[in-house]
């Protein structure tokens, strides 16, 4: 599983930004998380 980090904070679905990795957005591929990450100037994660 992959997501998504901006500012030290993960991304959740609804896109605000959390501390809590649980509610972090996750991904299945990291094609998906950084196609994301490359519009919102993050970087991609690997969690779990």
């Amino acid at each position: 599983m992959y997501t998504i980090i901006v500012l030290h904070s993960y991304i959740t679905a609804k896109g605000k930004r959390t501390h809590d990795k649980n509610l972090a957005w996750r991904f299945n591929t990291e094609e998906q998380a950084t196609k994301l990450a490359d519009k919102l100037g993050g970087r991609v994660a690997k969690i779990g």
